[in-house]
């Protein structure tokens, strides 16, 4: 798990709404330096919303836990709504760059 610094942020709460866009699929995560590994719902969903920009979701398992994750994934289907929850801390962003840009030297941040 990530961690941060400042507590508030580290146990916030993130909660999303919208549709799943395909069917769900367990995937395998790798826990530890020993080769185990744990179950992981994973799927797609357009969240509501003027935003609405599509978030992976993974829902990790306990690791002897694989026929209760392939249970779930068989509960949700393209189309159907959903709300997820999830500590902020845990949140990914991806952006689909077109340019990166390295700084030499990193600028001051702008002060608001």
């Amino acid at each position: 798990m990530t961690r941060h610094a400042d507590p508030a942020i580290a146990h916030a709460a993130l909660e999303l709404a919208g549709h799943v866009l395909g069917p769900a699929r367990v995937r395998c995560r790798p826990v530890g330096t020993d080769g185990r590994s744990v179950p992981v719902l994973c799927f797609e969903m357009q969240c509501d919303g003027p935003a609405a920009a599509p978030v992976r979701v993974e829902q990790a398992f306990a690791a002897n836990a694989w026929p209760q994750c392939e249970a779930a994934a068989r509960r949700f289907a393209a189309g159907q709504h959903v709300r997820v929850e999830g500590p902020v801390s845990e949140m990914r962003l991806t952006l689909g760059a077109t340019h990166i840009h390295i700084d030499h030297e990193p600028k001051e941040a702008t002060k608001p």
